[in-house]
This record gives C-alpha cells, sequence and structure tokens, in this order.
C-alpha cells in the first residue's frame, strides 16, 4: 500500500492543529490491534510495529460508534483517565473523528492528540472532519472486500474504471497584502491544474471562473482573518477551455511578522 498520501494528511493534521501526534487508525478485531496506516509525532521506537492492542487504543472507541471524540483534558474524564494509552504516550488530549464509507459506515478514524490540555472548538471539528471526509475514498478502496488490490491512495475510480477523485495537500504562506509562496504541493496539482505551480506567486484560485472568483476570495479572507475553518466550492477553467469543479477544505493560521500558514485539501470530482 502506497502510504504517501495518507502520510501527507497526517502531517498537515499536525501542523493545522500545532499538536504532538496525528494517525489514521483501523481496527483489528481478529488480532485485537490497533493498526497504524499513518502517523506523524511518534517515536521511533512507538511506531516500530506500527500499531498498538486495542487495550491501548483511544480511536476504537471513534469507529465503533462513528462519532467524534473530543477530550479537553485526560486528567478531568472519568471514562479515559486510567485508560492505558494515556500513561504510556503521556496523552493529555485527543480530538478523533470517524471515516465513513459510502454507506455511511465508519471504517477508520483520522484523529490528533497532545500532551498538553486543549480546548477543541467546533472548528477544529470541522476541520478534521474535513480531512477525514477527503480520506474516505481512498481507505473504502483499501478496506472493501470486493477490491482485489489497492489502488493509488491519491486518486478514486468507478467500478467501470472511470476516474472518480483527485486530491492534493497544499500548505503556502501568505502575507498580509494577501501575496502568497508555495510551500508544498504534491504531484496531483499537476493532475488538477494541468501545470506546476508557481512557489513565488502561488494563487490557491488560479483559473478560476471571473463569476466565482469575488466570492471565493472573500470566503478566504474572512476564513483567514478569523483562524476558522475554511471549506467552499469553486470552478476553475483550464487550457482549451474545460471547466472543472473543485472543492477545498483548510485552515489558517497566524504566524508572526503578519504572515498567514494555509494548509488545503483540494479535491476535484468527475460525475
Amino acid at each position: 500500500m502506497d502510504t504517501e498520501f495518507f502520510k501527507n494528511i497526517v502531517d498537515s493534521c499536525r501542523s493545522v492543529f500545532d499538536c504532538q501526534v496525528s494517525l489514521i487508525s483501523v481496527v483489528d478485531e481478529q488480532a485485537q490491534r490497533q493498526l497504524h496506516w499513518a502517523q506523524a509525532g511518534l517515536s521511533s521506537a512507538e511506531n516500530e510495529t506500527k500499531s498498538l492492542p486495542l487495550s491501548h487504543s483511544i480511536c476504537k472507541k471513534v469507529i465503533a460508534t462513528g462519532e467524534a471524540l473530543i477530550i479537553n483534558d485526560t486528567k478531568k474524564d472519568e471514562e479515559f483517565l486510567s485508560h492505558p494509552a494515556i500513561h504510556a504516550f503521556n496523552i493529555r488530549s485527543y480530538l478523533g473523528v470517524p471515516i465513513r464509507d459510502d454507506e455511511n459506515e465508519c471504517i477508520a478514524a483520522l484523529c490528533v492528540a497532545d500532551t498538553t490540555v486543549r480546548k477543541w472548538t467546533e472548528d477544529d471539528v470541522k476541520v478534521l472532519e474535513g480531512f477525514a471526509s477527503g480520506l474516505s475514498t481512498q481507505v473504502r478502496q483499501i478496506v472493501s472486500p470486493d477490491l482485489d488490490k489497492p489502488i493509488d491512495v491519491s486518486t478514486s475510480y468507478s467500478d467501470d474504471g472511470r476516474l472518480n477523485t483527485i486530491q492534493t495537500n497544499i500548505s503556502f504562506q501568505q502575507d498580509s497584502n494577501g501575496y502568497a509562496s508555495l510551500l508544498t504541493a504534491d504531484p496531483n496539482y499537476y493532475n488538477i491544474w494541468g501545470k506546476t505551480p508557481n512557489a513565488d506567486t502561488f494563487d490557491l484560485f488560479d483559473m478560476c471562473v471571473p463569476d466565482e472568483i469575488a466570492r471565493i476570495r472573500t470566503s478566504f479572507g474572512i476564513a483567514a482573518m478569523r483562524e476558522s475553518v475554511w471549506h467552499q466550492k469553486w470552478a476553475i477553467k483550464c487550457a482549451f477551455g474545460v471547466e472543472k469543479r473543485l472543492s477545498g477544505v483548510g485552515h489558517a493560521k497566524s504566524l508572526p511578522g503578519g504572515f498567514t500558514l494555509w494548509h488545503v485539501l483540494v479535491s476535484e470530482t468527475y460525475t
């Protein structure tokens, strides 16, 4: 299984939430273990087996209930006060959300955790759910028993072989005047926009159709000002007049000097 796409997600989550750990996990009931498909922040020793005994799993509750699990302070949470993972990994706060399949069943969990007390907000939950939503297709393709082999986790296909979704993770820094410089973008950026990004003069809304540019930039600016979740859809017109519909979810974080750090997951969906 190519885990590069999953690794990009947990790296982005760890950066967006400024936390110690982020994981994408599934439960293997037969082996009684929590399997890590991707992780960011675990030590080499902690991640050596890429799994945990279920007795040490907090994510198993997210997967079992299909609901977000919010723990601001494990020392004040009666259910998890004596949980083995709290002591083994010094977890003081946790936020986990389900990754769902087409039938809305929970098939995995995406979480962030920290060694300090946190006050997780509704926006935090929405941002993490946005990342989880972007993962659903990729996870389903791997766990589905109807598939003989996994596919490239950055794309998904329908049963008749048509491409359904392309996704790309993008990180960039924006100054107070709105000018942006690209930090990272995975190879699927080219598959969506049809060109490589300009790192020095990056524009997330490059090729946006004129009728939507004011709306999309306004929503982006408001999210940056509030440091809140941003989730929008827009259209771009590529070479030869081909129009594509995109959706994006991201979160802004203020930096010294009037800069804003953005992490955005962009999806192109075919119908």
